[in-house]
């Protein structure tokens, strides 16, 4: 049977870290009140549906959809419809109708659309209806999964996105139901072959994308029919439906998606969920799925930590056998748990003033008089009884210090600063981390009409096995409506990274006083990412600086000023980066070496692919080969790389740049199609690198190099849209800005595949800035359907 239930798995991710404070989850197992969490094992679907109905539409409804509430795919595909015509759904029991009959003459509603095989003009449960409603139609097919088209033929072409599904999972059937009716777009629900029907519905209802969520090897001569027909079509990838319903859920992110709410169920008891994805979409958010209700983990557990306090509610469909009170527990802890304190003399907010000069606001540190602000190299930079300060041109990383009214010392933080664009006149201040022995909090700047939610995601900075830097422990540890997160679990002994990024439009999101619109997508992703040094590090030997790098002097043999704020790894090797003074040769060249110039820097780019295959297009049974790596800044093999590298005098000026680019073989396999066996080599090739160009200008000291990256699959996609326009390309632009305060990094990639950043003087050792996996779908990103903006402070 074609919805019948089967068990998915995947591993489920390790719980993150939090900075949320409140009861143990073993308080609230044990019998504690649940005030945000609720369960509904939907012993009941008609009740349930009827309270919807009523809740929503308390002056009544015109119109009114009815489904068998025993009829998973009828309700999926009603779901989506009924919420396009805005109008409740009721789920009917046909042998005890009394609850749905007495609700619609509530509503006073004229029409019924009856959706599915048991409603003929015969039926009892027909009569009934035909007796309490003026008007009905009846939708219905030769077999289950021909409810679709006459249902779609309701909706007014042309359509965004058309979801597909085979069914074969009722969770896939939710997922894809779910999606659907939150973007009330039509529902596809298709068997192994299209149909000439579908074909014409297509062609009536002309979507600009068309998404499979299910089984796509079962399904491949159906989407490559639909591919033929000239659709972009993508298909979800992952190997269970929990997999697939996660990537779902962050192809819509960019669609207001209130993740506030949480909507969860488990595969088993994907029929329970099967009437949610009426309401979750009425609530503005989607059905989720996790692999097992034994344990509150994963990626849902992640997002509720995050959002902790701010989260509004959860829901719970499914029976206790399959996920048990303990796992409502778990999410009533982590969505009620306060967020932690915030400290004084912290950050408040920054600004960006006409005359294109940054100002940082602190709170006040009770009994302070006066306030300062230091640089890297200990030298004051501002002062004031305030603290409010004026940040010096290019300079990012300062100690603000509050003293009492004879002096003494009262309090000090580390401050890092990310700007947006420091070109720009109207550039703001992207992001503020203050920080000291226990606590970072982090800031940011926004439009007044850019009340998105952000995501703060630690990452940490140590030592791998082989002795090379890397970044580990990658968590998303907060999700705000608000303009700061306050991040008490730091890990001691580690240099840190955060990134902040948002979700959804900047206007009329889930953060906003107006209701959100889940209409428009913005498929971006920016981010701003800054390093704090790790808290325990002692003022061990260091370079001593003078007011900026333009003027930097060296000396092994002094500490670190006591005023400075705490280098990251990324500035030590900066200003350490001197070659050591001639100490032979005549006397003229020694005077020569006495100011050495520091060493260069190179900054290296690289896409790569990680898997050992990839399919472009999971029906068909054409491969190509992936990279088969993670992250190393001197792994091989590449798809692309390149290297810029920077020369500078003894006063860290650029005096040059080399740029240097490379790309790698692609090779094309035909394999089986459910899996990567049987693979048979067809050819290599190297695409051209004509596509891959740098730039460079100087203007005020402030160095920017520009490097643009389209390089196309040198062999094509079977594909019928890849053989109307050329190949898919990985592609990215990213400037290179120096000036007295280091580099900033900014730019935007694709989304997919993995893109890395690494940098470090030679031959020193590489440090990573940025270590992206895919970001999106494989398919999504060369389609240019994704992207990624970036800031990073260096």
């Amino acid at each position: 049977m074609k919805n019948k239930p089967i068990r998915g798995a995947i591993v489920a991710a390790a719980l993150a870290s939090t900075t949320l404070v409140g009861p143990p989850v073993a308080a609230l197992a044990q019998g504690a009140t649940l005030t945000k969490v609720t369960r509904e094992a939907m012993d009941n679907p008609s009740a349930y549906s009827v309270q919807i109905a009523k809740n929503k539409w308390p002056t009544g409804a015109s119109k009114v959809f009815i489904a068998d509430a025993h009829d998973t795919i009828a309700i999926a595909v009603a779901a989506p419809a009924a919420l396009n015509q805005n109008a409740p759904l009721l789920l009917v029991e046909p042998s005890a109708p009394a609850l749905v009959l007495e609700v619609i003459a509530q509503l006073r509603a004229r029409e019924a659309v009856l959706v599915g095989p048991g409603f003929s003009p015969k039926s009892g449960i027909r009569q009934q209806i035909n007796g309490v409603t003026a008007l009905q139609q009846w939708i219905s097919g030769p077999g289950p999964l021909e409810l679709d088209v006459p249902i779609s033929t309701m909706f007014s072409a042309p359509v965004d996105e058309l979801y597909i599904t085979d069914a074969g999972h009722t969770a896939d059937l939710v997922t894809a139901s779910s999606a659907s009716s939150f973007q009330k777009s039509p529902l596809f629900t298709i068997a192994d072959s299209l149909g000439s029907w579908e074909e014409s519905e297509l062609a009536r209802l002309k979507p600009k994308r068309i998404v499979f969520v299910g089984n796509a090897a079962a399904a491949s001569a159906a989407l490559s029919r639909v591919e033929a027909l000239g659709y972009p079509t993508m298909a979800v990838e992952g190997a269970s439906p929990v997999e697939r319903n996660l990537k779902v859920v962050n192809l819509l992110r960019g669609k207001n998606v209130d993740t506030r709410k949480f909507r969860i169920s488990v595969p088993e008891e994907a029929a329970a969920a099967a009437p949610a994805a009426y309401e979750a979409a009425l609530s503005g958010t989607l059905v989720r799925f996790t692999d097992s209700g034994a344990s509150f983990s994963g990626h849902l557990a992640d997002e509720a930590n995050a959002w902790g306090i701010e989260a509004l509610d959860g829901k719970i469909f499914g029976a206790s056998t399959a996920i048990p009170n303990t796992f409502l527990a778990s999410l009533e802890n982590a969505i009620t748990r306060q967020r932690a304190p915030k400290t004084s003399f912290q950050v408040v907010g920054s600004s960006t003033g006409t005359d294109a000069q940054h100002t940082l606001e602190m709170s006040p540190y009770p009994g302070a008089a006066r306030y300062r602000l230091f640089d890297l190299s200990g030298a004051l930079s501002t002062e004031s009884t305030t603290p409010i300060f004026k940040l010096p041109s290019g300079q990012t990383t300062f100690s603000a210090k509050a003293y009492n009214p004879i002096g003494a010392l009262l309090a000090q933080r580390d401050v890092r600063v990310v700007v947006a664009d420091e070109e720009k006149p109207t550039a703001t201040v992207s992001a503020v981390i203050t920080s000291d022995t226990e606590v970072s909090i982090v800031n940011w700047k926004q439009q007044a009409a850019d009340a998105r939610p952000r995501t703060v995601v630690r990452s940490e900075l140590v030592r791998d096995s082989d002795g090379r830097l890397a970044m580990k422990g990658r968590a998303q540890i907060g999700t705000t409506c608000s303009t700061e997160y306050i991040d008490r679990g730091r890990p001691v002994g580690t240099e840190v990274i955060y990134e902040i990024s948002q979700d959804g439009t900047p206007e009329r999101n889930i953060c906003s006083t107006s209701t959100p619109d889940h209409s428009q997508r913005e498929e971006s992703i920016t981010l701003s990412s800054a390093r704090v040094p790790a808290t325990n590090m002692l003022s061990l030997a260091q370079p001593s600086l003078s007011t900026t790098f333009g003027t930097a002097r060296t000396n092994q043999n002094v500490l670190r000023p006591p005023n400075a704020p705490t280098p990251t790894i990324a500035e030590q090797a900066l200003i350490s980066s001197r070659r050591p003074p001639a100490t032979a040769g005549t006397p003229q060249q020694i005077r020569a070496a006495a100011s050495p110039a520091p060493l260069p820097w190179t900054f290296r780019y690289q896409t790569f692919i990680p898997d050992l295959y990839i399919r472009p297009a999971n029906w068909d049974t054409q491969v190509f080969d992936g990279n088969n790596r993670g992250f190393g800044a001197w792994l091989s093999p590449y798809k692309t790389r390149t290297d810029v590298t920077y020369y500078f005098d003894q006063n860290w000026r650029v005096q040059s740049y080399s740029f240097r680019k490379f790309v790698g073989i692609t090779t094309e396999y035909h394999c089986s199609k459910n899996t990567f066996a049987d693979c048979r080599f067809v050819k290599q090739a190297q695409a051209s690198d004509s596509g891959i160009s740098m730039t460079a200008s100087a203007l005020r000291g402030i160095h920017v190099g520009f490097i643009n990256h389209e390089v196309a699959l040198p062999i094509k996609p079977h594909s019928f849209i890849w053989g109307l326009i050329s190949p898919p390309a990985i592609t990215y632009g990213v400037h290179y800005k120096y000036g007295p305060g280091g580099f900033t990094l900014s730019g935007v990639h694709d989304g997919a595949p993995a893109h890395e950043i690494w940098g470090g003087y030679v031959p020193g050792e590489y440090i990573p800035f940025m270590l992206h996996d895919r970001r999106c779908g494989f398919g999504n990103g060369l389609l240019g359907l994704c992207s990624v903006g970036f800031t990073i402070k260096v």
